[in-house]
């Protein structure tokens, strides 16, 4: 089995989300946060502003006068959203890369994250109140730990966790558990951790194959946005559509199956609206 402690290492080692992202992260928290405050933190980043300007006026009618100032732009897109165009703005060049470990082509990690965040920020819509601001966050990073794990996992264990899923009708996070001794997720929680981010946010993304079981809102969200990616076959890669469906996790949220659907042709029809910060590969 591989040395979780070597993976941690490594972890130690990922560039740390830059100040405005960690600060809005925190603001994030908060579903009365005050907007000035987000505007202070964005206006000290030199790249932000520009994006948060070209993003929102890219999903803006043509008819509309653009947007020329930085706070209408967080007003448009909300901080939720804003938050993922900061994180994403650090991640998504490492989250472009191919993973081979993993079956994940160049994009497609990249890909399967965002329209996952992308299904979090519709269900916040369609729930409400059931449905944390911070999922977002959550669900954009899910899958975060096999960045990290994958340099790891020679093929011997790649060709193990094959044979659990093929041979023996194992889930695939299930395989994954019993040939490395943890999973991505649980990775993928301690880089949440050492970026400081809110422990129900680590928790969810550690949690997120974990089914019937209430870890809470946003990680049922979690859970569901991730199914809504690989419908989508968003980032399907080995895994394909070896997961389960957590039937409770609808029930907690308050959506249907109908629900689920229209959350799957939303994502699929807004998808263009992050496809247009899609980063390069290295």
């Amino acid at each position: 089995m591989i040395a979780l402690d070597a993976v941690i290492n490594d972890a130690l080692l990922l560039a740390p989300l830059p100040p405005a992202a960690s600060r809005l992260a925190r603001i994030a928290q908060d579903r009365d946060a005050d907007i000035s405050e987000v505007v202070t933190v964005v206006r000290y980043d030199p790249e932000l502003p520009s994006q948060l300007l070209a993003y929102a006026n890219a999903n803006r009618s043509p008819a509309l006068t653009p947007l020329t100032h930085v706070r209408d732009a967080i007003v448009c897109l909300g901080i939720p959203k804003v938050l993922e165009i900061a994180v994403i703005e650090h991640l998504g060049t490492p989250m472009m890369e191919p993973i081979p470990a993993y079956g994940l082509q160049e994009g497609e990690l990249w890909e399967h994250s965002t329209a996952a965040a992308l299904a979090a920020e519709i269900l916040g819509q369609i729930s409400g109140d059931a449905v944390p601001p911070a999922s977002i966050l959550a669900a954009l990073l899910h899958d975060i730990g096999k960045l990290v794990l994958a340099p790891h996992l020679e093929p011997k264990a790649t060709m193990a966790i094959a044979r659990a899923v093929d041979e023996r009708g194992m889930v695939y996070s299930q395989a994954e558990l019993e040939v490395v001794g943890f999973t991505h997720a649980l990775v993928g929680a301690r880089i949440a951790e050492i970026w400081n981010l809110d422990e129900q946010v680590a928790a969810a993304i550690r949690r997120h194959h974990e089914l019937d079981t209430d870890h809470g809102p946003i990680a049922d969200a979690v859970r569901v946005g991730n199914l809504v990616a690989k419908t989508l076959g968003r980032g399907l890669g080995d895994e394909g559509l070896n997961l389960a469906a957590d039937a409770a996790a609808y029930h907690r949220l308050g959506i249907s199956r109908q629900d689920f659907e229209m959350v799957c042709a939303e994502v699929l029809a807004r998808f263009h609206e992050v496809d247009r910060i899609r980063p390069h590969a290295a």
